[in-house]
């Protein structure tokens, strides 16, 4: 009987009214569609489009049958046959597909992810389903249509049209805040600093936490010559996203041009001991220095820091050029005739004249695939609480930085607003906390009602917690902790904070779903080396002790494994897969529905592979909670 009623409502609501029509081929393409059977809904609609040619009903249920199965040409193209046919009655069909798949805007995203498709090959066809995209009351996906068409325009070279399309997104949406950037990336390229700084500024009214809008503002004011600007605001960058190479150069730039030289060379020195580093960002380091020991009349300086960037391949032919003039002041002729010949020689293989380094030459800062283009699902949870913390740099000057920590979290924050749909008033955001604030956050052993637990609707919000940072074991007890700002790992029981407390504390707060995310190690080794001198990093500590059934728990790796780094994607190795599997990469079966089990079988699969390639070591994600349970949909 429920079968026979469940047919019925779909025949009701999706086989008539169209027309009249309200075929078998149809109805069956609907309950597939319902079920996540794309493929068979295709093939039933395709015989309603056959039986009844030139209805509208079938055409534009194939557009999305297409769009479930991620086949967004074939989706876009029977879209716009359908609203050739009749546009009122496709909306209105559309309006009924988005009831019974409980999603939104499907016009607009058929026609946006078929433009984005198109555009591989036939650019043409992609604007046209671009602008057709304009054609919805949303101005969100209107701004989102704009800002399409204005990456298209700039990828074809057509910079103004694409400057106009930009302007146009930012009057349909203040708050697009990649139109802002990129607009402001135009004009700091074409040097038009004064309009670059106009719309960063707009990017920070929105985002005051936004690390690349700080690195352009200071690229910018590196430009207009305003070098005490430029520095405050690379030294904010830096504060965010740790030491970034090209903020660091840049940073050098401007210490070099108000000839604060020491510090540019402190500058300096500290791109060089960085992993990873950009060749191009490297050898404008290394010449950088050059320079300004010449400038200070050390030659001898100027011929040891560049034969380093020669032997390390870092180098251009201005190196050679370097040298050449240190030895003539030395007074060895000879030396300097013998790179004065390198020098002239790499002008000649290169075919280019030799010009001293342009000194306002700056570099962008460095992006990787998560960071950039974040996703936005249509979920929102005004109710719903998270808590993310960074812990790069630590007071005991023995404990090594956590180099991406901080980038780690913020991009964290970024994905909890654009894709599990959390408030930005609702995010608790911490930055190298000290014990005592993160205490107040979460509790204490006596008293576990911190700012976490008050922020909570009982019964009505989900929580989320992430952390970045060290952990460390306490040998005696076997247990488990974070090292804040302020801790040692030496007395990690007196000053760390007890991951059994964060456990028990969370348990406790009575909230629906419960999720912890700990990209941290417990072993007391790190990639910088071990916290505690003197233990075998292969200390056994439970992080993930019994009793927690009512929590989903992810941590970077098992007991007595290390956390590594993924240098050249500026976060922990463990945070990477994490952000690209909850962007959709995790969802094998394509349903639009992630799951706690898929992503940690996705963390699985990629972080030990990773692991043992970067660094010959192990790590092994763990996960402990309710496979079954949805962490986002889309």
């Amino acid at each position: 009987m429920k079968k026979f009623l469940f047919f019925t409502s779909l025949v009701i609501l999706l086989g008539i009214g169209f027309h009249g029509y309200g075929s078998a081929e149809e109805t069956g393409g609907n309950i597939h569609l319902q079920e996540g059977r794309y493929d068979r809904a295709i093939e039933q609609f395709k015989e309603a489009e056959a039986k009844y040619p030139g209805n509208v009903g079938p055409v534009s249920s194939l557009a999305v049958a297409y769009f479930m199965e991620k086949e967004y040409k074939e989706a876009a193209g029977y879209l716009d046959k359908a609203i050739k046919i009749d546009k009122e009655g496709t909306e209105g069909k559309l309006k009924g597909y988005e009831d019974l798949l409980n999603t939104k805007y499907l016009k607009w995203q058929i026609l946006y992810n078929g433009s984005v498709e198109y555009f591989k090959d036939d650019s043409k066809k992609a604007v046209e389903l671009a602008k057709k995209s304009l054609d919805v009351t949303y101005p969100e996906k209107i701004s989102q249509s704009y800002s399409l068409l204005a990456m298209m325009m700039l990828k074809e070279g057509k910079v103004e049209e694409a400057k106009n399309f930009y302007k146009k997104a930012i009057e349909a949406d203040k708050k697009n805040v990649e139109a802002y950037m990129t607009l402001g990336h135009i004009y700091l390229v074409e040097r038009d600093t004064d309009k670059a700084l106009k719309y960063f500024n707009e990017v920070l009214k929105i985002d005051s936490a936004k690390i690349e809008v700080y690195e352009l503002i200071g690229q910018a004011y590196l430009l207009k010559g305003e070098y005490g600007k430029a520095i405050k605001s690379l030294e904010k960058a830096l504060s965010i996203s740790g030491k970034n190479p090209t903020s660091l150069y840049n940073l050098m730039l401007a210490h070099y041009k108000t000839k604060n030289y020491d510090l540019a060379i402190n500058k300096g020195k500290e791109v060089v001991e960085l992993e990873n580093v950009e060749p191009l960002v490297l050898t404008n380091v290394y010449n950088l220095m050059g320079r300004i020991y010449k400038e200070k009349g050390d030659y001898k300086s100027v011929i040891a820091i560049v034969k380093e960037a020669i032997e390390k391949g870092m180098n251009n032919c201005d190196s050679y050029s370097l040298i050449a003039h240190a030895y003539y002041k030395l007074g060895d002729t000879k030396g300097s005739n013998s790179w004065s010949n390198k020098w002239e020689e790499c002008n000649q293989k290169l075919k280019v004249e030799t010009e001293e380094p342009k000194e306002t030459e700056y570099s962008s800062p460095g992006q990787t695939d998560v960071d950039m283009y974040i996703p936005r699902t249509e979920e929102s949870y005004p109710k719903d609480i998270a808590v993310v913390v960074g812990i790069r740099d630590y007071k005991n000057p023995n404990i090594p930085d956590v180099d991406y920590a901080l980038n780690d979290a913020s991009i964290m924050k970024d994905y909890l607003k654009n894709i599990l749909g959390y408030s930005e008033g609702n995010i608790i955001y911490l930055e190298n906390p000290s014990k005592g604030e993160l205490e107040a956050v979460f509790g204490t052993h006596s008293n576990p009602k911190g700012k976490l637990y008050n922020y909570v609707r009982p019964g009505e919000s989900n929580i989320f917690v992430y952390y970045s940072g060290h952990g460390a074991p306490d040998i005696d007890e076997k247990k488990a902790y974070l090292v804040p700002y302020d801790g040692d790992p030496s007395y990690i029981s007196i000053n760390g904070f007890s991951l059994n407390i964060l456990f028990e504390n969370i348990s406790a707060i009575p909230a629906r779903k419960k999720t912890i995310v700990i990209d941290a190690c417990f072993s007391g080794n790190t990639p910088k080396g071990m916290l505690l001198k003197g233990i075998s990093p292969l200390t056994v500590v439970p992080v993930i002790s019994k009793g927690y059934e009512n929590l989903n728990i992810i941590t970077a790796g098992k007991e007595g494994e290390v956390a590594g780094w993924y240098s050249e994607k500026r976060h922990g190795i463990f945070t990477y897969f994490f952000l690209k599997g909850i962007r959709g990469e995790a969802d094998v079966n394509n349903d639009r529905v992630l799951t706690y089990g898929e992503l940690a079988d996705y963390l699985e699969e990629n972080v030990p592979y990773y692991a043992r390639r970067l660094y010959g070591i192990e790590q092994h994600p763990v996960f402990t909670g309710k496979r079954e349970e949805v962490i986002v949909k889309w």
